[in-house]
């Protein structure tokens, strides 16, 4: 019964992650051009640091994303590491952290049913 509620909860994250991987992809590669073009039309300058730093965000995102659908933890922070830099860079550091908990309790939550189920088969186990 459990297995199957987390290979379900696994699926649901699957997609979620695959979704963050294609836009986050799609960001990255598109920033370059659509960026200055934004910025130019609120008549502001976008520095290359900017583009580059938000270019890299974007691709940090991308590859946590493909890890969660790897199913490598790691995954995790990368995709939220991104978030909470942005608040940080704009003074919102608890708004940043407060808005990263819901990716990683999302994309968390199989990881931590998994070793949950793990202890439990381990304890049963154990002499």
């Amino acid at each position: 019964m459990i297995h199957q509620l987390i290979k379900l909860i696994f699926w649901i994250t699957d997609i979620a992650a695959w979704l963050l991987l294609a836009f986050a992809t799609l960001a990255a590669l598109t920033y370059p051009f659509a960026g200055p073009a934004w910025a130019r039309m609120d008549h502001q300058q976008l520095s290359t640091t900017a583009i580059v730093i938000t270019c890299l965000s974007w691709a940090l995102a991308a590859f946590g994303a493909l890890l969660v659908t790897r199913r490598r933890a790691i995954g995790i922070p990368l995709t939220i590491a991104p978030i909470v830099a942005a608040a940080a860079i704009n003074g919102a550091l608890l708004a940043g952290l407060v808005v990263s908990v819901i990716p990683a309790v999302f994309f968390g939550l199989p990881f931590l049913l998994v070793l949950l189920q793990v202890k439990q088969l381990r304890s049963k186990s154990a002499p």
